[in-house]
Formats: structure tokens, sequence, C-alpha cells
């Protein structure tokens, strides 16, 4: 019989993306302005069921981001071109060597006011 690490175990079951696994969150505070190249990307759940998108950079690869509206539509439509596999499309792009980098910026929603973050293609 195999030997099971029930630490890891442990680990994946307590998290809602493998992604977080062994890294530190980041806050859109620590990474507005910054341009920031994609290394890995994945979705997952939040508690009130839904669906954001979250990411890994190569400027911090010990970190994680999890991304808003505009960048889980992002991942959302890159999982498209692989009839909604998110982990597949993350391959793809790994194994591709192409390089994403985004650049958020914080504005004020025109209409309400509201804080929101722009996210641009560098």
């Amino acid at each position: 019989m195999a030997k099971i690490n029930f630490r890891s175990i442990a680990e994946e079951s307590m998290t809602l993306s493998r992604l977080h696994n062994g890294r530190e969150k980041l806050e859109t505070s620590d990474v507005v302005g910054k341009p920031l190249t994609i290394e890995e990307f994945d979705t997952a759940v939040s508690n009130d069921g839904k669906v954001f998108a979250v990411f890994t950079f190569k400027e911090m690869p010990k970190k994680y981001y999890n991304g808003g509206l505009i960048l889980t539509k992002m991942v959302n439509a890159w999982a498209a071109e692989f009839d909604g596999d998110v982990e597949l499309a993350n391959q793809e792009y790994i194994n591709s060597k192409e390089s994403v980098v985004i650049k958020l910026k914080e504005a004020k929603a025109a209409s309400s006011k509201n804080n929101i973050t722009l996210v641009e293609l560098v």
C-alpha cells in the first residue's frame, strides 16, 4: 500500500484552490500599479457560490491573488477555448511559454462611485 501524506491531503481539503496551498494571499493594494506576469491560474468557488479566478505571478511566486470580475471573465474565456476545462487551459498556457502581463489600477465607478479595479494588459 502506498504511503499516505495526511498533512498534504488535509491542506488540499481546506483550500478553495490548489494555488492557495503553501502561499500567502495578496491584497489588491499589494499589486496595484505593478506589472505582473501570470504564472498559473485556477478558479475557486466562494462560500456564497460565486466563482472567482486565482492567480500566481512570476514576480511573487510564494503568493496568490484572488481576482475579481474582469480577471475571472478572462480565465473563463481562456477555459472556454478548452470546453470549460480550467486545468487544461492552465496547462496549455504554461506549455505555450506565452506571458500575459497585467497591471491593476484602482478607480471609482462613474455610475455608483463604488471602488473598482481596472485591468490593463501590458
